[in-house]
């Protein structure tokens, strides 16, 4: 029995079921629509398509036949070398120039029309991946990371990994991401997976010590004229791990006045931190000392008595002093002399030098003028506590060969 359908050129869809009678029955598909076979057919007959589509949906697979073109889609992965039946009888017509086995994990196979059914042998096209990225990462403690995975092979690909450094995790489409937070050495296992298999590389980490960032400075306490830096607390600051802060050398002996002095963070988890380096102002203030204090009763404060107590080092009114030293050469005249640092009214130009060119032109020098600041000498051999030994030092380029220099000590009241 021939059963024709579609003759009047309309789409339909046929959830029944076709099946024999007392014959094999036939099925002729005409005219220019589309029609859909959805049920359990059983019929043994050959089926032709003369005109149009007929659509015939399995349970996991939907087939689409035209006059010249036979086109199988599966909802899900095949099993591989596996027929999969289509119809139950034959499909005659054709020839058939375009047959198309497709599913989502990328298959493909050949459709049989010649065995009195039609089947597909599904056979994987997919290639399996291969890791192409590289097997050597590095990074730092406390920073950003990021870095792929790549693959070649049949896509989707998707990726993960174990044993990464603390703090880095694999996405699924291979993107190595996060924040390390243990340095050294890390063994780690990366896969890439599709349909068709799985591939795995060993890579190895390099994770180095991350160097913390100051966010608040610590604050030094004063410090009097003659003590070294470690008698001057550091309190309060923070970095950006928990950490202490430390002088870097705490022997220095600063100058009185407010310096700039190098400060080391030390943190407290070192196996992952590097320490670091700011730098901390401190204030040095001159111990205290007054003239008063250094003249004996009954004893005037003259520039006599003012010139002993700041110049020269004298540490009491009947203590030697150092006389200056002069030092000439052709391109400088130099006074070298021991600068008292600790009177309670200390300035960097307590006491200064001045330079002429005739001795007559002291005697009219305005404040202030042809004045030079004594620096710290490179020999402070034999200094007493709360003094420095300054050279007070003139350039011989004033177009003159005759030049004169000397000391100025000025006492605040």
């Amino acid at each position: 029995k021939t059963l024709i359908v579609g003759r009047d050129n309309t789409s339909t869809t046929f959830a029944g079921t076709f099946t024999n009678t007392t014959n094999a029955a036939r099925i002729i598909k005409a005219g220019t629509g589309t029609m859909t076979l959805s049920g359990s057919n059983t019929y043994s007959g050959s089926t032709t398509v003369s005109g149009g589509s007929l659509i015939v949906i399995r349970t996991n697979l939907t087939a689409t036949i035209t006059p010249t073109s036979i086109s199988v889609a599966f909802s899900n992965t095949p099993a591989t070398n596996t027929p999969y039946t289509i119809l139950t009888g034959p499909l005659a017509g054709g020839p058939y120039s375009t047959v198309t086995v497709s599913s989502p994990s990328g298959y493909n196979g050949t459709v049989d029309t010649n065995s009195g059914t039609i089947s597909v042998t599904a056979a994987s096209s997919a290639n399996p991946p291969t890791i192409t990225s590289t097997n050597a990462f590095t990074g730092t403690v406390g920073v950003a990371f990021s870095n792929n995975i790549t693959a070649t092979g049949y896509t989707p690909i998707t990726f993960s990994g174990t044993g990464l450094p603390g703090g880095l995790s694999v996405a699924s489409n291979g993107a190595i991401t996060g924040t390390p937070t243990n340095a050294g050495p890390f063994n780690a296992t990366l896969t890439a997976t599709n349909a068709a298999g799985t591939n795995t590389q060993s890579v190895t980490f390099t994770i180095a010590k991350g160097t913390p960032s100051i966010i608040t400075l610590p604050t030094a306490s004063d410090l009097t004229a003659g003590q070294a830096l470690v008698s001057s607390s550091l309190t309060g600051g923070n970095g950006s791990v928990v950490g202490a802060f430390a002088w870097t050398d705490s022997s220095i002996i600063p100058q009185v006045g407010t310096s700039s002095r190098s400060v080391t963070f030390t943190p407290t988890d070192t196996a992952n931190y590097n320490t670091a380096t700011t730098s901390v102002s401190v204030t040095v203030k001159p111990a205290g000392e007054s003239i008063g204090n250094f003249l004996p009763a009954g004893q005037p404060t003259n520039s006599e008595t003012v010139g002993k107590y700041l110049i020269g080092g004298a540490t009491n009114f009947n203590a030697s002093s150092e006389s200056p030293l002069v030092t000439a050469s052709s391109t400088h005249l130099v006074l070298t002399a021991i600068i008292r640092t600790n009177d309670a009214g200390y300035s960097s130009n307590q006491v200064v030098g001045q330079w002429v060119t005739n001795l007559s032109d002291y005697s009219g020098l305005a404040a202030g003028s042809n004045e030079v600041i004594g620096a710290p000498s490179a020999n402070q051999t034999n200094v007493p506590t709360g003094f420095q030994r300054r050279d007070f030092s003139v350039n011989r380029d004033n177009g003159t060969n005759r030049l004169f220099l000397r000391l100025k000590a000025t006492l605040q009241p």
